[in-house]
């Protein structure tokens, strides 16, 4: 009869086992001794709905293209455009479909779109004749202030122009001086 060898395991590594056992006994103290400082879900919603209805107090979040992107505080009756006043729009920040007069919901999570860039052309009594880039929603007038007219540069067109600029417009800002000799 053949003796049955009976397998013990080497001394290191019973250490080792009862080191792991160890880790994971003092683990588990911490976690039931703290208990989480994050709240569940239930609690976090009981507390925000509890926050609503006693103090009069909504939570929204904005982000995109405004100055201050976060979550935010308001009195229950805020509007967007309260809580846009707080944010500071960007001036590329494209609040052409943005309700400014609508009501603010709990939770509410608004995202404000950037504008995009048109490349117009330049052409006539400018410094820098060519391809312009501006921001989509730009107006006439508006474009007289970002454009270095010569002096010769008639303007007053521009000026009375009404509507938005669009993409790959031509203008040509004519001189004075040629205006003055058409009149002759």
């Amino acid at each position: 009869m053949e003796q049955e060898e009976k397998k013990h395991l080497p001394f290191y590594e019973w250490l080792v086992i009862l080191l792991f056992c160890l880790i994971l006994l003092v683990i588990s103290l911490f976690a039931w001794l703290k208990p989480s400082s994050a709240p569940s879900w239930n609690e976090s919603h009981t507390t925000n709905s509890t926050k609503i209805k006693e103090q009069g107090i909504l939570t929204v979040t904005i982000s995109g293209a405004v100055e201050f992107p976060g979550a935010y505080d308001l009195p229950i009756k805020s509007t967007i455009q309260d809580l846009l006043n707080k944010v500071k729009p960007l001036p590329e920040a494209n609040l052409s479909k943005v309700k400014q007069k609508s009501k603010l919901k709990n939770l509410q999570q608004i995202q404000i779109p950037y504008k995009k860039w048109l490349t117009i052309i330049i052409e006539g009594a400018i410094e820098n004749p060519g391809p312009f880039q501006i921001l989509e929603g730009t107006r006439y007038p508006d474009l007289i202030k970002l454009l270095n007219v010569l002096p010769e540069g008639d303007i007053k067109p521009l000026n009375r122009k009404k509507g938005l600029i669009r993409e790959g417009e031509v203008i040509k800002i004519h001189s004075k001086d040629k205006v003055f000799n058409h009149e002759k």
